[in-house]
């Protein structure tokens, strides 16, 4: 069996009091990694886990656009996050 993706969520521009630019969830296969994740927001990542699992099953960034990263956003309007996907495997 191949080893599961790491990948990381990594907040780029924040509208949020609680999630800053520069604060990331990293994914171990469909676990978040809590020694590597700075804040875990459950309205973010109900938005962004589809996209995570895509990445972790091989599909490919460009066809969102960006050759190596996924960009995708909080969907709560009044503090907004955007996130950077990406795989992350060494």
């Amino acid at each position: 069996m191949a080893k599961d993706p790491r990948i990381e969520a990594l907040a780029v521009e924040s509208n949020c009091n609680r999630v800053k630019e520069g604060d990331r969830m990293v994914f171990n296969g469909p676990i978040l990694d809590l020694e590597e994740t700075t804040i875990a927001c459950c309205t973010a990542l109900t938005a962004m886990y589809p996209l995570v699992c895509a990445l972790r099953f091989g599909m490919d960034p460009s066809n969102w656009g960006n050759q190596d990263k996924i960009m995708t956003q909080c969907p709560d309007r009044e503090s907004s996050v955007t996130f950077e996907l990406r795989r992350i495997d060494a």
